[in-house]
């Protein structure tokens, strides 16, 4: 059976241990933070999109807004977004926030792509909308990763019982 994420996959879980760094750090499933920067950024650290309806723009594997980041305290140059530990760590606390503030990582995921004003419409009945779009495919994602994850582990327990 082919795996159709395979080769985004391969690039993502490159970045296995810094998402489990700041997953644990910050209290985030590891396989989510990957979930995410498949969806965002497909694993490209140099991925960059404008954003001409906020006024701004997303760097980086997490695709992290440079006002999102300015508001958790990064005062570095917008070009060190790319850098992927700085980019993972500002990405997790961010979705940190979101699951904090919600209580939930799936409305953390909906504030993650539209912000607070998406978690509002959804939760007035809004359903639909790009926002919930996302947060579902990456809901899909999570899932995908949790198990690639526990896969990764089982291999490597069965390789070093070997030795």
């Amino acid at each position: 059976m082919v795996d159709p994420h395979e080769p985004t996959a391969t690039r993502v879980l490159t970045f296995r241990l810094l998402a489990e760094n700041f997953g644990s750090r910050y209290h985030v499933d590891p396989a989510l933070v990957l979930a995410v920067i498949h969806m965002e950024s497909g694993g490209d650290p140099d991925a960059y999109r404008a954003e001409p309806s906020v006024h701004d723009a997303s760097f980086g594997l997490m695709q992290l807004l440079a006002g999102t980041a300015r508001g958790m305290g990064f005062t570095g140059p917008v070009k060190a977004l790319f850098d992927p530990p700085t980019n993972i760590e500002l990405g997790v606390r961010d979705l940190a926030g979101g699951i904090h503030d919600y209580g939930d990582p799936w409305l953390a995921l909906i504030d993650y792509n539209g912000g607070p004003g998406a978690v509002r419409w959804y939760r007035l009945g809004w359903k639909l909308g790009p926002a919930v779009h996302y947060a579902n495919v990456v809901w899909a994602l999570f899932a995908y990763y949790q198990r690639r994850l526990k896969d990764l582990e089982t291999q490597a327990a069965q390789a070093a019982a070997k030795t």
